[in-house]
């Protein structure tokens, strides 16, 4: 069983776009026309309790800045919407596989109304929770630097890939933004037929949309 998530992302999109792999960690000026992709991709059912499932099996209707005709009319047909904010050490794939888990656990509840689309917006999170390369040197000064991190005076050696979500977290900001600016128009337009929309952060998620 697949689930269906549209996304939007500000992931540097270093290939045509139909595939996980071309959708890298880094990014470019924040807020700029046209730096957004906007697709939709099918997720294999997701369990997270076990990593090898939720892969990602398709990418289709890319396109930059905007959903397609196609997609968007695909939205409007839906019913409630949920849009999804994924957190710190989450790929590309992690937060579309999460998204999917989400709206297919409210799914479950039996719950006519929790039974939603699902947009996720993909800031470029570097996926990882301790950067490979800080671990020996982080092992070489822990004695030294252990007083001053319990005096809060530095942050710990192992920190980077946390740090630099932040960095990257706070810089998507206008990227969101942009997001939810193009959402407008379609929430409105759910909202008349009786729809909700729920916004749904996860932990640095938080941050991006703070």
């Amino acid at each position: 069983m697949h689930t269906t998530v549209f996304f939007a992302t500000n992931r540097r999109r270093i290939g045509p776009g139909d595939k996980a792999a071309d959708y890298a960690g880094e990014q470019g000026p924040a807020g700029q026309p046209g730096r957004l992709t906007y697709a939709m991709a099918e997720v294999e059912r997701a369990d997270l309790a076990r990593r090898e499932t939720g892969a990602l099996r398709s990418i289709a209707g890319v396109e930059p800045d905007d959903f397609s005709a196609a997609l968007s009319r695909r939205l409007e047909q839906g019913g409630n919407l949920l849009v999804f904010l994924h957190g710190f050490a989450n790929s590309f794939s992690d937060a579309l596989r999460r998204a999917a888990f989400n709206r297919d656990w409210l799914a479950g509840s039996g719950l006519p109304g929790a039974d939603c689309t699902v947009i996720a917006f993909s800031w470029p999170s570097g996926g990882v929770v301790v950067d490979g390369k800080t671990v020996a040197p982080g092992l070489l000064v822990a004695p030294v630097s252990l007083v001053l991190l319990l005096a809060g005076v530095i942050a710990s050696p192992l920190a980077g890939a946390y740090l630099e979500d932040q960095r990257q977290a706070e810089a998507s900001a206008a990227d969101l933004v942009s997001f939810l600016d193009r959402l407008r128009p379609l929430a409105e337009t759910l909202r008349k037929r009786g729809g909700r929309v729920a916004l749904l952060a996860h932990s640095m998620g938080n941050l991006v949309l703070q």
